[in-house]
């Protein structure tokens, strides 16, 4: 079964982790439980090493293997590069993204 996945598109307010999750099923029967910092290690690292990508104003929380990225990134194909990055690490149980385009300056 895919994660949930919330996009929000051209909102860059942040809201906490906790309100964000508020009011979601709670997932049961998640074969590969692995802990939070570690997944959000794991996405850090995808980030940094994708050469194509700006992670600079990215932020991740990881809260009982639900994946909340937020921030800005600088174009449509940073988003997605961002969002499937973070999508493809194992022991995730939900994905949101918050992850707005920056307007050019």
């Amino acid at each position: 079964m895919e994660p949930n996945v919330v996009f929000l598109v051209g909102i860059c307010e942040s809201k906490p982790m906790e309100s964000v999750m508020q009011d979601r099923p709670k997932e049961h029967g998640t074969s590969q439980q692995r802990p939070d910092a570690e997944i959000r290690q794991e996405i850090h690292e995808r980030l940094d090493e994708d050469p194509l990508l700006d992670a600079g104003g990215i932020f991740i929380s990881v809260i009982g293997g639900r994946v909340l990225i937020e921030g800005s990134v600088e174009n449509d194909e940073a988003k997605h590069r961002a969002e499937t990055h973070s999508r493809q690490v194992s022991g995730i149980s939900g994905h949101d993204s918050n992850l707005c385009i920056r307007k050019p300056q």
